[in-house]
């Protein structure tokens, strides 16, 4: 291949990619990136305090390039203004464009998102403000504004309503609050939110009954936090100060309050083990109230255990609070965590399998339950859009809760999917992917109960269940189809296409699908003529209920409906019905006053119900936990069926969610004894506040001295009981007290024991503290806060993985153990040294460490005791050679940044690169032989190897790429293969290039690829 060849094509590969990336760049933010607030006059001084907010109003995330560059972006208000820096915008986030960062920020403390800087300047009276790319590309989004439409020196934005849409007049509007509302939607609807309550009915005692209600220990990212959700199923609020979370090797202190029938989340950066786990709840005196062990966790009770959840997973209970204390049948995994929410079972087919022998299918079809004609197959998607998933939903017609668990669902290829769980009165069950496939042209589905018997069945399309012509329609395009009525049976007059899926909700369909003949009506699927949905309700109003008491509905159907002879029941069972000529017109609302009704809201629990004039059940809302003063009970989205609170109180209009403010979540990490003089640590860095509120952390030690800050170190002088406060604030006026006790005691004389080869303790007179004489090997079996006197070599010094701590190894044993100082106030010691060291154990990564004050506690035995680290291979790894100094060898199998994986006959071992170890970059390729040495550890309950430096990673072979051919013929094969690239790209640049100069360069590329190609043939 000539070289006049290979530089045609790679110039040509680079110019065509350029182009292309260049015009994405454009046509991209011209359909993405919009302009959807503008400060440009607030009060006072315009400098530094104007800004403008954009939004990406498309589906993927969208880069804006910031910089001088040809490419880089620019906001246009007359002049071109470049962007600080490059960012990226996820689908759907805000960015503030403002002038100074300091003042945006002291100005809008609570804003959260993505902030740019730009150095425009915005006229007061009138004028334009658009995006473009580089210095002369076509401006997009423009706006040109004018004082006439509002925001004229009142520190008021302007609004774009519909994001989307056009940059005219009549699609902008003044903010409805002063400041407007960067990174948010427009205010329109945007209420100040209430004050904290003054007084809380609580509970502390023991009889309290706070459920551990779902479980999420198993994440996808080391960004990502575990958490666990706690449920209040009772009638008064419970306070948690003193209450403890336990788990198989540590515990958190609680604090805080959870109001009846609400939740509670603590999260963790890492916490529980993925294989198995025991998590206790116990209240402030000790009591334990509530603990699920799951997974491999052996509590005595293995075959008790609920199941261990695997990546996107969560442990939920089948229902919110319901306890059988059998853990097994209590929790389910579920594929939709809901933090915070009631539970919802959402599973994969490989995780609902049950091999009971109750529900083989065998002989049992033609059986009917006696739950035939209260559980029904309700809508189904066979055909989704690309990425997504095949679901069907369940639909429970009946007043009783059903419980799920060994039910099971059947298609055509007779692939069976168990579930688990419950499903509630009038509510749903959604089943991802179910096994098989639900093929769109046609398919049938069967539903049978635990004992195998035909609950319901739908046939549809052109499935040849020998009635043909009798199946349900096929739903296609992502579309659903959804039952129209409960009728025994199946047959087309009974299903039809929906609308639109409506997942979790009652079934919506087009008029000309529905049948008014139907005798017996789908009371969960109203027909189109009556899509009356209750959307709002506001129970505890400020001030009088009397007065502020409103039901809101709206209409979500195609056409105009009397409600002539509908009726509210609420849960007094209390009806107000309709008069005549009450119509709610297509997407109206309809907003029912407690003065015009005289319905009754209850403040503690709620259950409303909406009825059409045939009794048919239409809708309810229905909430179990206290209303707070002036927020009301909201469906979020027209068809959802989730409700929350939101502050943001809208009657008469859409809905908008804006959380109450909720308290911060408090969780302390603090020993219980201490030495006076010794440097303590008051860590309460695991608290967090659920609406990401900044917090205020402020300590009162017991001494007469305080402190502020989540992380805050404090020294004792003197001995005894000391009681501290910590007060944790967020900035909404929320705040929690959290009061803790801590013991601080003095050195005194030290009795030493020896621990024999057979663990046991000869101690001498009793003192406070005994100090236990032991071998490296037998320091695991004492107990925490021991204080001990073991000696080792020296393997990883201080300052090597990290400051505070080193590493010793029994020569005799291989047993290794860390040693950790606080002040980092340690002798020189360096590798090969044998050391003496005195201190208290603690833990590290699950196992023990050894804590030492000071530099005297180390003694310096000998030096240069170099011995070659321990040979094994993966299958070797065991408790045993925790913390000890290996030698491995293997293959590189796969690398990353700051890991390799190697691998040998018996397995595989990930080897962390630590930054202190000057260990950077890429130290190995896929397929070299290596050699590696370093200590064992652990990390997220998996074995990995860490090398102390570059001198412990030793390449033996380098692996050899695989061979094709010569250098030039693997260049030509790659090139040439990128050139049927680019043509296929010139194509298409062909047929929808703008413009004559685009044709002509594709033309000229294509001609000079085709004369290359002429010419080999030559």
């Amino acid at each position: 291949m000539t070289r006049g060849k290979i530089c045609f094509l790679i110039t040509s590969v680079f110019l065509i990619g350029g182009f292309f990336i260049f015009a994405s760049r454009i046509w991209a933010a011209e359909s993405d990136l919009q302009i959807t607030e503008i400060m440009c006059d607030p009060s006072g001084s315009d400098t530094k305090n104007e800004w403008v907010e954009i939004k990406n109003s498309g589906a993927s995330p969208l880069e804006i390039v910031g910089g001088s560059s040809a490419i880089a972006w620019r906001l246009f208000d007359g002049s071109n203004h470049t962007f600080s820096t490059s960012t990226i915008l996820e689908a759907g986030e805000y960015c503030a464009v403002v002038q100074d960062e300091a003042t945006f920020a002291s100005n809008y403390p609570n804003y959260w998102g993505k902030i740019l800087k730009s150095s425009f300047s915005l006229s007061n009276a009138s004028g334009t403000v658009a995006l473009r790319v580089g210095s002369d590309g076509p401006l997009w989004s423009e706006v040109n504004y004018s004082n006439s439409w509002g925001a004229s020196g009142n520190s008021k934005t302007l609004e774009k309503k519909d994001e989307t849409g056009f940059g005219t007049a009549d699609n902008w509007q003044e903010s409805y609050v002063v400041g407007g509302t960067p990174g948010a939607v427009k205010s329109e609807a945007l209420i100040t939110p209430p004050a904290p309550l003054e007084s809380i009915s609580t509970s502390t005692g023991s009889n309290y009954h706070i459920k551990i209600n779902e479980i999420y220990p198993v994440t996808a990212t080391s960004a990502e936090k575990e958490w666990v959700e706690f449920f209040n199923p009772a009638t008064s609020t419970a306070n948690l100060a003193g209450w403890t979370l336990q788990d198989n090797s540590s515990t958190t202190t609680l604090g805080g309050e959870i109001i009846s029938g609400g939740f509670l989340v603590l999260e963790f950066s890492s916490r529980f083990n993925n294989s198995g786990d025991i998590v206790i709840l116990k209240n402030s005196v000790g009591e334990i109230i509530d603990q699920i062990s799951y997974g491999n966790f052996d509590d005595d009770n293995l075959m008790d255990n609920a199941p261990a959840p695997s990546i996107g997973e969560s442990l939920a209970r089948s229902s919110d609070g319901s306890d059988t204390d059998f853990d097994k049948s209590d929790f389910a995994l579920t594929l939709t965590p809901t933090k915070s929410q009631s539970n919802v079972i959402t599973l994969l087919p490989e995780q609902m399998e049950n091999s009971s022998s109750a529900a083989s299918s065998g002989g049992s079809a033609n059986l009917l339950a006696a739950s035939y004609g209260k559980i029904f197959i309700n809508e189904f998607v066979a055909d989704p859009n690309s990425g997504e998933k095949e679901w069907l939903e369940l639909y429970n017609n009946s007043a009783e809760e059903i419980n799920l668990n060994n039910w099971r669902l059947e298609e055509g290829s007779e692939e069976q999917t168990f579930l688990q769980g419950t499903i509630k009165p009038h509510g749903y069950f959604v089943v991802y992917s179910p096994k098989g496939n639900l093929n769109n042209s046609g398919d049938v589905i069967f539903l049978y109960d635990a004992f195998g018997r035909l609950v319901d069945r739908v046939a549809y399309g052109n499935w040849n269940d020998g009635n043909i012509s009798d199946n349900a329609s096929a739903p296609y395009d992502s579309k659903s189809a959804g039952r129209k009525n409960f009728e025994s049976g199946v047959n087309k007059e009974s299903w039809a296409v929906c609308a639109t899926p409506t997942l979790g909700n009652f079934n919506v369909f087009l008029a000309e699908d529905y049948s008014a003949d139907n005798s017996s009506v789908n009371n969960n699927t109203p027909p189109i003529s009556s899509c009356i949905i209750i959307n709002e309700i506001f129970p505890n109003p400020k001030g009088s209920d009397q007065e502020g008491e409103f039901i809101e509905l709206k209409n979500i159907g195609t056409e105009k409906i009397n409600l002539q002879n509908f009726y509210l029941l609420n849960s007094s069972r209390r009806k107000y019905k309709f008069a005549s000529s009450t119509f709610i017109g297509l997407g109206e609302f309809l907003v029912v006053k407690r003065k015009e009704s005289n319905l009754i809201l209850k403040n503690n629990a709620e259950n409303l119900e909406l009825y059409d004039s045939d009794n048919r059940l239409l809708d309810r809302a229905t909430f179990e936990d206290t209303a707070l003063d002036g927020v009301s009970w909201a469906r979020a989205g027209t068809t959802s069926s989730l409700w929350d609170w939101t502050v943001a109180v809208t009657p008469g209009r859409e809905n908008i969610m804006v959380p109450p403010n909720s308290l911060p979540l408090v969780a302390v990490s603090l020993p219980s004894v201490v030495l006076t003089g010794e440097e303590i640590v008051f860590d309460a860095s695991d608290s967090f506040d659920p609406d990401n509120n900044p917090l205020g952390f402020f300590w009162d030690f017991g001494d007469g001295t305080n402190g502020e800050g989540e992380i805050v170190n404090h020294i004792y002088q003197t001995k005894g009981n000391k009681k501290i406060s910590l007060v944790v604030k967020d900035n909404q006026g929320g705040e929690v007290k959290q009061a803790l006790k801590i013991y601080v005691e003095t050195d005194e004389e030290e009795n030493i024991a020896v621990v024999s080869s057979k663990n046991s303790v000869n101690s001498a007179a009793k003192k406070i503290k005994s100090l236990v004489v032991a071998s490296l090997d037998k320091i695991s079996a004492l107990a925490p806060l021991t204080m001990v006197k073991t000696k080792g070599v020296v393997k990883v010094p201080p300052g090597n993985f990290s400051t505070q701590m080193f590493f010793i190894v029994d020569p005799l044993s291989g047993a290794g153990l860390p040693v950790y100082m606080n002040s980092r106030d340690f002798p020189p010691i360096k590798i090969g040294d044998e050391v003496e060291v005195t201190g208290e154990l603690g833990t590290y990564l699950g196992t023990v460490r050894v804590k030492i004050k000071e530099k005297k506690d180390i003694d310096i035995l000998s030096i240069d005791n170099l011995k070659e680290p321990l040979a094994v291979n993966t299958g070797d790894i065991d408790d045993d050679k925790f913390f000890s100094l290996v030698q491995m060898e293997g293959e590189v199998l796969e690398t990353g940044s700051g890991y390799f994986y190697l691998g040998d006959e018996m397995g595989e071992i990930q080897v962390q690169l630590k930054s202190r170890t000057g260990l950077k970059g890429k130290v190995a390729s896929v397929g070299d032989k290596v050699k590696v040495t370093g200590i064992i550890g652990k990390s997220k309950d998996t074995w990995v190897l860490w090398p102390r430096g570059a001198e412990d990673v030793n390449i033996l072979d380098v692996g050899k790429p695989i061979d094709n051919g010569t250098t030039a013929d693997v260049t030509e094969k790659y090139l040439t293969a990128t050139a049927g690239g680019v043509t296929s790209l010139l194509l298409a640049l062909l047929a929808k290039g703008r413009g004559a100069i685009a044709k002509a360069i594709a033309f000229g590329f294509i001609g000079k690829i085709a004369f290359w190609k002429k010419r080999d043939k030559v």
